[in-house]
């Protein structure tokens, strides 16, 4: 029973998420993202959720050139390799936000106003990713809660004729330089409150209606996640870090499309990768630093 659970919870959570389903893409906007030069570095000693069901203790994880290059006690780094002390602490994949809404990440002034000075709309004719502000403070607050990848979507009581863009959660001058490249250019939300509702009923999945309602409610995807994990666990199903963390990162990142590319820790990967003070199910979690694509882009401590 338990295991099932967990397997149905995984096999819905696009459904309960409303997560979005790959339409019928119109011309592509190019992306000009690259993945930057940075160091190789080696945590040592950590307790590793890989995304893909497992959970290693006191463990390393290498990346180089951008990519994971080996998970595991024996690994053989370079020489030069940048070594970070993980003992005590958590490594999981970068959190993928696949609601995050426009308003969070537009420009918020006179700019993005219609003549009727509302704020524009995303459309077939201006989509989201036309509206997205890379400035805005809503995509460094993201890199500190360990989001590294976000889906932006249009507003709900916008056009959902729009399905919004997938970014790299990296600082940059233009939007063209934080689109995933290669992601599904258009996406449009999964339709059927009512399939939602029924879904809801049945108490194995309330776990994950939870992880919706509180992702939608603006929590940080850790502690929906968490949040989640007890509402399952009172209705007598135990679901494990290892399988709930899927939920924000291997789960997310299939539903988008770019499951082949991130959201696991695995060979050959993007080392998007979070290193946490603890547990991140804990509620006083925070992520320690924060690397996209090997690049060092957050620092509990940094400026």
């Amino acid at each position: 029973m338990r295991s099932s659970c967990a397997a149905g919870l995984r096999v819905v959570a696009g459904l309960l998420l409303a997560l979005p389903a790959v339409a019928a893409e119109r011309e592509a906007r190019v992306s000009t993202y690259t993945v930057p030069e940075a160091p190789e570095y080696l945590l040592q000693g950590a307790t590793v959720l890989t995304g893909t069901g497992e959970r290693i203790e006191g463990t390393n994880v290498l990346f180089e050139e951008g990519v994971i290059t080996g998970v595991g006690d024996y690994l053989s780094p370079p020489s030069y390799v940048e070594r970070i002390d993980a003992y005590d602490l958590w490594v999981t994949p970068g959190l993928i936000d696949v609601h995050a809404l426009l308003h969070d990440y537009r420009k918020p002034d006179e700019d993005a106003r219609g003549a009727s000075g509302a704020m524009e709309p995303a459309t077939e004719q201006h989509p989201a990713e036309d509206l997205v502000w890379p400035e805005a403070p809503g995509f460094a607050r993201a890199r500190g809660d360990g989001v590294t990848t976000l889906h932006v979507r249009p507003d709900a009581v916008e056009s959902r004729s729009d399905g919004g863009v997938t970014l790299k959660n990296v600082p940059a001058a233009s939007v063209a330089a934080m689109k995933f490249p290669g992601a599904p250019h258009d996406v449009e939300p999964s339709s059927g409150e009512g399939a939602v509702d029924s879904a809801c009923s049945d108490e194995e999945m309330l776990a994950l209606c939870e992880l919706g309602r509180a992702v939608r409610a603006g929590e940080r995807l850790n502690v929906a996640a968490a949040q989640a994990m007890r509402v399952a666990l009172d209705a007598g199903v135990a679901v494990k870090e290892s399988d709930a963390i899927r939920w924000i990162t291997a789960d997310a990142a299939d539903a988008l499309g770019i499951g082949d590319r991130t959201g696991r820790l695995e060979e050959g990967y993007a080392a998007d990768v979070v290193l946490w003070d603890r547990n991140p199910f804990s509620d006083d979690a925070r992520p320690l630093k924060v690397w996209i694509d090997g690049a060092l882009r957050y620092e509990i401590d940094g400026p």
